[in-house]
């Protein structure tokens, strides 16, 4: 069995990573990715830098998942922001 890092789950016949978001538990299947240690180590880097970009402040979610639904709810809440 393949030791997954921390953030990283095999869902169905995807790879998918999950992160803490403005407070929510955001998972994002990365679609494309075929199941391989290679992969696998590649979506916890990538878990790692969205995990950072969090902390800085300087994530955003469209650059990283521009097809998300839950990536565009977010843009709306910030729209949303704008205009009161």
């Amino acid at each position: 069995m393949l030791a997954l890092p921390t953030g990283v789950e095999i869902h169905r016949q995807s790879v998918r990573i999950w992160f803490l978001y403005k407070g929510k538990r955001c998972r994002e299947v990365l679609k494309s990715w075929n199941i391989t240690p290679s992969n696998i180590k590649k979506a916890g880097n990538m878990r790692a830098r969205i995990v950072s970009d969090i902390q800085l402040g300087t994530f955003d979610y469209l650059t990283y998942f521009p097809e998300s639904k839950t990536a565009k709810s977010f843009q709306n809440d910030k729209e949303h922001r704008h205009i009161q």
